[in-house]
C-alpha cells in the first residue's frame, strides 16, 4: 500500500514561494508525502558521512507537485524547510534533544516544534535574480545567486580536494571563497566598460572571481555578504534553551541529532 493509496500528505509553501522555479512549483507550493518504511531502513543503514545523499533520496521521494524538478535543483533554504516538513509529517512536530548548558555543563532535554517554533524567511514579492550590487568601497558591481543544491555539493567537493593540499590553519577554510565565487554571476571592476564584466562560466573565470574576491576590500565583502543574507530564504534553526539546573538562558543552532528522524520512547527497547 503506497502513500498516496494511504491519503497520507501535506500542502505547504515554500520559503522562495518558487519564485525562481520557472514556473514549476505553482504559488510555491509542494505536497508532502511522509517517509515509509523503506526511507526509514535507509536512513538506519547509512553512514554518518552521508547527510546530503539522504537528503536528496528523502525530497526526491517524499516531495511532490515540483514538477520535473530533482533535489539538485531547489534553493538550499528550500531543502532545508522541505527537510523539516517531512520529519514533521512523518513523524510529527515534536522533537526531542540533548544539549550540554554552556554555563554550568549541565546535560539536559530539551523540545521544539518543528517547524512551528522555527522562524522561515521567505522570498519578497517579485524577487529575481540576479542582485546586483554596486560595492561601497572598489564601486565594482557585483551581480549575485542564491545557492542549490548542486552547489552545496560542488563546495563540498572542492572543500575536500582543497584541505588535502593546504595548511588550513594558516591559509584559513579554502571553501570560504569558492562559495562565495559559487554565488557570483559576474563581476565588473570598470562598470564603465561592460567587456571589462566577467562572467561565472567556467573553471577559468571561477577561478579569476575567486582571486579578485579573495583582493577586495573588506567592506565590499561585507557588503556582498549582506546582499546575499537580506535576500535569501529558509528556516533560521537559532533556537533558545533555558538551563533547568541553573536557569541560564542561551541560543544555539538546532542540533540534528540521531533523534531527528528516528526518535525514541522514553521506555523500552529501541530497536534502531
Amino acid at each position: 500500500m503506497d502513500r498516496e493509496i494511504l491519503g497520507l500528505g501535506s500542502d505547504i509553501t515554500l520559503p522562495s514561494k518558487g519564485l525562481l522555479y520557472d514556473g514549476q512549483v505553482i504559488g510555491g507550493r509542494v505536497q508532502i508525502m511522509p517517509m515509509t518504511t523503506r526511507e526509514e531502513k535507509m536512513i538506519a543503514s547509512a553512514g554518518t558521512n552521508a547527510g546530503m545523499s539522504i537528503i536528496d533520496t528523502l525530497i526526491n521521494r517524499c516531495v511532490e507537485g515540483a514538477g520535473t524538478m530533482k533535489a539538485d535543483d531547489f534553493l538550499v533554504g528550500d531543502r532545508a524547510y522541505l527537510i523539516m516538513a517531512i520529519r514533521a509529517v512523518s513523524l510529527g512536530e515534536d522533537y526531542e534533544f540533548s544539549l550540554q548548558c554552556e554555563s554550568c555543563n549541565t546535560k539536559s532535554r530539551q523540545e521544539v516544534q518543528i517547524p512551528e517554533d522555527l522562524s522561515v524567511i521567505s522570498l519578497k514579492d517579485g524577487f529575481e535574480e540576479p542582485i546586483a550590487v554596486e560595492l561601497p568601497y572598489s564601486k565594482w558591481v557585483v551581480k549575485l545567486r542564491l545557492l542549490r543544491g548542486s552547489d552545496e555539493k560542488d563546495i563540498a567537493r572542492y572543500s575536500e580536494r582543497a584541505y588535502r593540499n593546504i595548511n588550513a590553519e594558516k591559509q584559513g577554510d579554502p571553501s570560504y571563497t569558492y562559495r562565495i565565487a559559487k554565488q557570483i554571476v559576474s563581476i565588473n571592476p570598470n562598470p564603465e566598460d561592460e567587456e571589462a564584466e566577467i562572467v561565472n562560466e567556467d573553471a577559468e573565470s571561477m577561478k579569476q572571481i575567486c582571486a579578485l574576491y579573495e583582493k577586495l576590500p573588506a567592506r565590499d565583502g561585507v557588503a556582498i555578504r549582506n546582499a546575499l543574507s537580506e535576500n535569501d530564504c529558509g528556516v533560521d534553526t537559532d533556537i533558545e534553551y533555558r538551563c533547568p539546573k541553573c536557569g541560564y538562558t542561551g541560543t544555539m543552532m538546532l542540533p540534528m541529532q540521531v533523534e531527528f528522524f528516528r526518535p525514541g520512547g522514553n521506555r523500552g527497547v529501541r530497536y534502531l
